[in-house]
């Protein structure tokens, strides 16, 4: 989707940093400090050494951001932005060359026996991803799903969907585990589909999430860690969290107190920093 969405003609390094890096930075002090928090009593100089140095190197499975797994996808992004803006020009005149390179490149990518920093082994699976949603833009991709009865595409992508994940097994990017490389890519692009489909009618809901979605990405698992501190060692309740209805209530008091969060420090802060600005402009003059 993010290759579908964004718009790559006002990109360049610096709004890349400014939206994603910064992020990334900020997103990994706060997890830091709820990580060391809650494991306070079992960390070592050593593990808080390997906590920064994780955050330095920037990759998705351990010991690197064993604090927060769901930042690896931040370096990734940016990284992949950075050279897909260089090349995209060249993909969009030429792409049904683009994409097969791309997929050989990624599964190559694949067999490096050692991670590379900041993503840089998954980021041809990345690119990927973004051209095809780059070049689905490029085609009026709406026009062509408005045609397209969304009951039946959901059937459709379900179905795929169900699928490949019973053929491919457990897959991730943040690991660089693929299993099958051609269904894991389209297994993505199902689910992708699907939930473009569902957010056709369910478009006010959906569109909440969606502008708070960084922080939800970002920090849903330290939140995960609050609330099993909260619920499990200090109230003492019984959490089965393999339940799948504890699963739900999670979820939604994740969003809930995420989205909460993100739409107060919006509101607050960002008045709080213009209103310091003004003021120091003001003394200044």
């Amino acid at each position: 989707m993010y290759g579908y969405l964004i718009s790559f003609e006002k990109y360049n390094i610096f709004v890349l940093f400014k939206k994603i890096v910064y992020p990334y930075f900020l997103f990994s002090i706060i997890s830091i400090i709820v990580w060391l928090v809650i494991t306070r009593e079992n960390q070592s100089a050593d593990d808080i050494n390997n906590i920064f140095l994780g955050v330095a190197y920037g990759v998705g499975s351990h010991p690197w951001l064993s604090f927060n797994i769901a930042l690896w996808f931040l370096p990734c992004l940016f990284v992949s932005g950075l050279i897909f803006n260089e090349i995209k020009i060249h993909i969009i005149r030429r792409f049904y060359l683009f994409l097969p390179a791309i997929f050989l490149l990624a599964i190559a990518c694949n067999l490096i026996p050692f991670r590379l920093p900041w993503g840089l082994d998954v980021a041809p699976m990345a690119i990927l991803f973004i051209t095809i949603g780059y070049v689905i833009r490029q085609n009026d991709f709406d026009k062509f799903l408005s045609s397209r009865s969304v009951f039946d595409i959901l059937i459709v992508t379900t179905l795929i969907s169900y699928l490949v994940v019973s053929i491919n097994g457990h897959v991730g990017m943040s690991y660089r585990n693929y299993g099958n490389s051609f269904l894991f890519v389209l297994g993505a692009l199902s689910g992708t589909l699907f939930l473009y489909s569902i957010s056709r009618f369910y478009s006010g809901l959906l569109s909440v999430v969606g502008r708070h979605s960084l922080i939800l990405f970002a920090m849903h698992l330290p939140i995960y860690f609050l609330m099993n501190v909260i619920l499990i060692d200090l109230l003492k309740f019984k959490v089965d969290l393999y339940q799948p209805y504890i699963a739900i209530v999670y979820v939604a008091l994740t969003t809930f107190l995420l989205v909460s969060l993100s739409i107060y420090s919006k509101k607050h802060f960002q008045s709080l920093i213009k209103n310091k600005a003004k003021s120091l402009f003001d003394s200044i003059q």
